[in-house]
């Protein structure tokens, strides 16, 4: 049971430092993704103009799938499986 006299919510104080402490975190990450990646596009203008031809709805004859190559599969594949290796 809780104290009657407890407060309905953590102090000024706690909320405060919190608000801190999730500000620098999203900060933080935010700069790893943007400082540390970089985006690359290929055959953009082609699909933007496959995207302009397709604007009218009643004159498509065929769906549009799309798909995404990622060159890290392999390198997440030995990332989870190094610390798990032992030589003989």
């Amino acid at each position: 049971m809780a104290a009657p006299d407890a407060p309905d919510q953590p102090s000024m104080l706690w909320r405060t430092g919190s608000s801190i402490i999730t500000g620098a975190t999203g900060f933080l990450c935010r700069s790893f993704l943007v400082g540390l990646n970089r985006l690359e596009v290929k055959g953009y203008d082609k699909f933007m103009r496959l995207l302009d031809e397709r604007a009218d709805v009643n004159g498509r004859t065929k769906g549009l799938i799309t798909g995404v190559y990622s060159s890290l599969c392999f390198a997440e594949s030995l990332i989870l499986t190094a610390p798990s290796f032992k030589p003989y």
